[in-house]
């Protein structure tokens, strides 16, 4: 850190003394908390003070002992300015759940204000709650890299739960990585605004925060101890949060900032090439030079086809009051949707309907049923017909392609393998997942995901499938596990993902998983995720990032219950059109209506987004782009919209070259 610059903050040295004398007067109970006299006592020592200015051929930037920090972006002459605090959660946040709660109640909050020292190479904060009751201290080293101003938090008192650091920058809106991608531009209506902490991968798809003012913009990516961070949204603004590893603070957490002119478009380039430059990115032409079968996606179509259900089960039925109570004599009743006989034949009334490529992924093959044997799936489900028959299923090498749905990350109680490989929480209850058809889930260890996953592809490979799609591995958040024996991190758990992506990808298949996650853009050759558009608020984050490095298919998008046809979201961002089919299946005239879908697909499947615009003030006209030099406008209103002499219809699209 260079041209650090000592003051005089506290004139009675550190604010610490403070917090200790204090507690000497409030007896011998060590316990209590100190507080500081603010209005008195400690005025001046708490008046606002530069701690250090740092300055390159990019930036100039200024600390203050608040942790209030100004940085002015030489290149564009734009200045920005944080908040001189930071609302602090009162809890650890990680509480052992599956799914975090993300909305936070400001009786749990408290607004967080920091008093800092010269120390070394960085600053030592101390942390101060309401009527400056002192939470605790931490480290933050804060220098520049070339165009990143990046902080470096460290040593963080265990008397700190959890911690929102550093303050969010001021923003006219923020960009958040949320589904497709989202930007609040509003400010919210009530004083008592919304809060939330978003999660990777449940939240977050990609890891950073972004804002803008103006024309400009800034970008904030989690980089080293990510996996025990989280984002902090409220009201228009967005910073980290960072939390414990196996209730410590075990390690350090980089946060890096870019200041740059432009807007979201501008944002996602710039991680784009974070990720690029990480080697973290697999173009999908590489991918497809890699396995000729991935061109079953170019234009083609997606398919989620489920063959069986598990028996209605009694003790699900009474544990979530359900009013329609099942009798013991639907017990070990599997409810068959298709056979492998009929699945055949559906799939050749799907080519007679026009299908000419795609990919139909088949659930419900494994014993019992949809969800329920895991991780004890084989041998699959034996009302549905001979394993041959599914082997010769999956024997087609295209151009209509089909694959098996499975899932490592979640068991179930009435499996031979449970309760092996389960996360412990720290109370050493069992890390429960969702109910689902298969009953209550729990949730593994992902270092027995791969466990299990090698020993059950022993069976798998022998019908020989040439895709595989396993659930929910980048749709989930990132846990721990504090069993004895096998104690698991964050981290860890993030590297065992991976090296169960890994361990699929080396069987020469192609494979898929739910949502979007960053870290699967290496092994990933599609995604199935629930992206959907609300007007002006969505902005198509994922696609402008990683477009031309994994495929994209939304459940029910085509079909989605919207006033302007479900493809106009798809053909703006990209993605392929999906079907979920069902015995009682039925859209067959919107099936033979969507050639246009796939031909706009077949053009730009494999091409990077370049950009996004709304064109119109009301939001319901957008525009995307992409390198082939083809783009696309929507117009989602119900008013017709003329751009250079042409008229684009109400629910309605135009394709141009740009």
């Amino acid at each position: 850190m260079h041209n650090m610059k000592r003051r005089n903050f506290f004139k009675s040295s550190i604010i610490a003394a403070a917090g200790v004398s204090a507690c000497k007067n409030l007896g011998n109970d060590k316990s209590v908390p100190g507080y500081i006299d603010y209005k008195d006592k400690y005025a001046e020592e708490q008046k606002l003070t530069l701690l250090n200015e740092l300055q390159n051929e990019f930036l100039k930037v200024e600390i203050f002992s608040n942790a209030l920090f100004k940085v002015e972006d030489l290149s564009n002459g734009y200045k920005w300015e944080s908040w001189p605090l930071a609302i602090q959660d009162k809890t650890i946040v990680e509480v052992g759940e599956v799914w975090l709660n993300t909305n936070r109640s400001l009786t749990g909050q408290y607004p967080g204000r920091f008093a800092g020292i010269v120390e070394g190479e960085g600053i030592r904060f101390t942390l101060l709650g309401l009527n400056n009751l002192i939470i605790g201290k931490f480290f933050c080293e804060i220098r520049l890299d070339g165009k990143w101003l990046v902080f470096k938090t460290s040593e963080i008192e265990d008397s700190i739960p959890s911690l929102v650091f550093p303050p969010p920058v001021i923003s006219d809106a923020i960009v958040i990585p949320k589904g497709v991608g989202e930007i609040y531009r509003e400010k919210e209506e009530s004083s008592m605004f919304a809060r939330y902490i978003y999660p990777f991968y449940t939240r977050l798809n990609m890891r950073f925060l972004g804002g803008l003012s103006g024309d400009s913009a800034w970008i904030g990516i989690f980089d080293d101890g990510f996996e025990d961070s989280y984002g902090f949204v409220a009201n228009r603004t967005a910073t980290p949060i960072l939390t414990r590893s196996l209730n410590k603070w075990s390690h350090s957490f980089t946060w890096r900032m870019q200041f740059l002119k432009g807007d979201y478009v501008d944002i996602a380039k710039v991680f784009r090439k974070w990720i690029i430059d990480k080697g973290k990115f697999v173009s999908l032409n590489e991918k497809i030079n890699n396995n000729k079968y991935l061109n079953c996606l170019k234009g083609g179509r997606a398919f989620w086809i489920n063959l069986a259900f598990p028996s209605d089960n009694i003790r699900k039925s009474e544990e979530i009051y359900a009013s329609d109570r099942v009798s013991a004599d639907s017990e070990n009743k599997v409810k068959i949707l298709f056979t492998y006989k009929q699945l055949g034949e559906l799939i050749e009334k799907l080519k007679k309907l026009g299908l000419s490529k795609g990919l139909i992924k088949i659930g419900g093959w494994i014993n019992g049923g949809y969800d329920y044997s895991h991780q004890d799936v084989w041998p699959p489900e034996p009302s549905l017909g001979e394993i041959s028959e599914l082997g010769e299923i999956l024997s087609s090498g295209g151009p209509v392609l089909t694959c098996l749905h499975d899932n490592n990350q979640d068991i179930y109680d009435h499996t031979a393998s449970f309760p092996k490989g389960v996360n412990h929480n720290a109370d050493g209850s069992l890390l429960t997942g969702g109910v689902w058809a298969g009953g209550q889930a729990f949730i593994l260890n992902s270092r027995y995901s791969i466990e299990y996953a090698k020993r059950n592809w022993e069976k798998i490979k022998t019908v020989a499938p040439k895709a595989m799609f396993v659930d929910i591995i980048t749709a989930m958040q990132l846990y721990q596990s504090f069993e004895p024996e096998n104690r698991l991190t964050k981290k860890e758990d993030l590297e065992a993902k991976i090296e169960l992506l890994k361990f699929y990808k080396e069987q020469g298949i192609l494979l898929g998983s739910e949502e979007s996650a960053d870290f699967g853009i290496p092994y990933l050759d599609w995604y199935e995720n629930r992206h959907q558009r609300t007007r002006g608020r969505s902005i198509p984050l994922w696609p402008l990032v990683f477009h031309d490095a994994a495929f994209n298919t939304r459940y029910g998008g085509v079909s989605r219950n919207t006033d302007y046809p479900g493809y106009l979201e798809d053909m703006l961002w990209g993605y392929m059109a999906h079907f979920s089919i069902n015995p009682q299946w039925n859209q067959e005239e919107l099936f033979k209506s969507l050639s246009h879908v796939d031909d706009w697909h077949e053009k730009i499947g494999t091409a990077e987004m370049t950009s996004h615009r709304f064109l119109s003030d009301d939001y319901n006209v957008e525009e995307t782009s992409f390198s082939t030099g083809d783009r696309i406008i929507c117009n989602f209103g119900p008013e017709p919209f003329v751009i250079d002499g042409k008229t684009i219809k109400p629910k309605s699209y135009l394709l141009l070259k740009v």
